[in-house]
């Protein structure tokens, strides 16, 4: 953001309670001639009450962290080769005085027992894919299983609940009934007025009485019986559903938090094998020792059947042409660096592209690890010690969610944005990686189709009703109102509108 883009937007904010408070007593003075014209007040502050607001969606892409370093000019005079990894040498290419080209083979170190680590790495790598695929597979397996299982307990749980209200309901009903005859036996004989000279009144209570007895008998024991297995079955849907959220957050852990690929469990076992077969790999192409420049050897330090190492230099070549420039890194730095990456020099107002040429593994008195570049042009100049600004690549996120760092709010220290959600912002708390001048990388809080609220404004939080410019410019227009004046050194759109982040 230039400094005049962040003044700007500093003047927009300050002056965004002033110019609320002119259209407010603007607004007084108008609406006397909004009420003439027909106007519902009710309606026209509903629909002002939503913000207008530009939106973003979030996108993927690269972010390079660049690291700009001091370097000097130094005379292209020679340039130390190392051996990218201890061994015996078992062939010399060149000796003292020949010339060699950019890319020449030195001398190559057995590599016998790199081949056969690097062979063993590509099976456990292959094998961590199989075990991995397999792993997966089955942990789908026991989450689709078990989500069966619980679908029949509960399809079981549902059947037996209908099959207990049928069954209850009928003893219940049997009992009713036994319970109406046996009163209507009882009033028959309360009523009775020749005294049941046969008992035959009395024996009707009596049978009543005992069928009632044993429809209440019955209906309790239905009840009973059926109360029991009704605890049971919901004690197995219950279960079922503890297995069933087991297994799947054991799915999530192998799958990934979607379940939708290899990022879980899964997928770390499979790059930690995929590490150990790119570092064996590496460790192989270490074992031949390339001329990183072209020139003269003017020593060579190591004969056949030696052994190499990466902290003395094999050879070392004398070079002319273009000159080298060195600087110093920290680990971290050096690590991300290697002989062929590129780098740019900065001298007298120019950029001048360069090729790292040698990297130290020895810190030296400061901590800091020497590195030296060869520029791909002559500098035009013959100098010595003078002093450029070396930029190197110092880190990378490739296919990374990112957004741009202008739409990004902080309190007390933690980043934010507002997301658009159906015409309410929500705020989102973030957490970021790596950045460059313009993007930074968003490594939690941000989904894919997520829509960024890219607008500043006064009365913007979390909860806040917002619209879409977008789609709110797309409708039709409603007849211009009277125009009104702008007082002077007012923007001429109301700040109530909100302004772009960064504008």
């Amino acid at each position: 953001m230039s400094k005049p883009q962040k003044l700007q937007r500093g003047l927009w904010k300050a002056g965004a309670g002033a110019a609320a408070l002119l259209i407010g007593l603007t607004g007084c003075a108008k609406s006397g001639r909004e009420g003439m014209a027909g106007a519902a007040p009710g309606a026209q502050q509903q629909a002002s009450s939503a913000i207008s607001v530009n939106l973003a969606s979030v996108s993927t892409g690269t972010i390079v962290r660049e690291t700009e370093f001091a370097g000097r000019i130094e005379a292209s005079q020679t340039v130390n080769v190392y051996a990218g990894t201890s061994g015996k040498v078992i062939a010399a290419y060149f000796t003292v005085g020949e010339e060699v080209e950019e890319g020449d083979l030195l001398a190559a170190l057995d590599g016998e027992a790199l081949e056969d680590s690097l062979a063993l790495a590509e099976l456990k790598y292959e094998s961590a894919l199989s075990s991995a695929q397999s792993s997966l597979l089955n942990s789908e397996k026991s989450y689709n299983s078990q989500s069966n299982s619980y679908q029949t307990a509960a399809d079981s749980l549902k059947d037996f609940e209908d099959e207990y209200d049928e069954a209850v309901d009928a003893a219940k009903t049997e009992r009713t009934a036994a319970k109406k005859v046996l009163d209507a036996a009882k009033e028959a004989l309360a009523n009775d007025t020749t005294g049941d000279p046969d008992g035959s009144l009395q024996q009707a209570v009596d049978d009543a009485q005992e069928d009632y007895d044993a429809a209440a008998a019955n209906y309790s024991e239905v009840k009973s019986d059926y109360d029991r297995q009704l605890e049971n079955y919901k004690t197995a849907r219950n279960n079922a559903r503890d297995e069933l959220e087991y297994t799947e957050e054991s799915y999530k852990l192998a799958a990934g938090e979607n379940m939708d690929g290899l990022s879980g469990s899964v997928a770390g076992s499979i790059k930690q094998a995929e590490l150990e077969y790119e570092s064996a790999k590496k460790a192989l192409e270490d074992a031949k020792i390339y001329a990183p420049v072209s020139g003269v050897i003017s020593a060579r330090n190591v004969e056949e059947y030696d052994m190499a190492s990466p902290n003395s230099p094999a050879f070392t070549i004398r070079t002319e042409g273009a000159p080298v420039i060195s600087f110093s890194a920290s680990e971290a730095a050096a690590n991300a660096l290697a002989i062929g990456s590129e780098v740019t020099v900065r001298y007298n107002g120019e950029d001048y592209a360069a090729s790292v040429i040698e990297v130290s593994t020895d810190a030296d008195s400061s901590g800091l690890y020497p590195i030296k570049a060869r520029t791909l042009e002559d500098l035009g100049t013959t100098r010595t010690g003078a002093v450029v600004k070396v930029t190197a690549a110092t880190a990378r996120a490739e296919d990374a969610m990112v957004i741009d760092m202008d739409y990004i709010e902080y309190e007390e220290n933690q980043p934010y944005v507002y997301l658009y959600q159906d015409g309410v912002a929500v705020r989102r708390d973030l957490k970021l990686g790596i950045s460059d001048n313009e993007s930074v990388v968003v490594l939690d809080g941000l989904s894919s189709g997520d829509r960024i609220i890219t607008t500043w404004h006064p009365d913007l939080k979390d909860g806040a009703a917002v619209s879409d410019r977008a789609v709110s410019s797309a409708e039709p227009a409603e007849e211009p109102a009277a125009e009104e004046t702008v007082p002077s050194g007012m923007p001429e759109e109301a700040p109530a509108q909100g302004g772009k982040r960064g504008e």
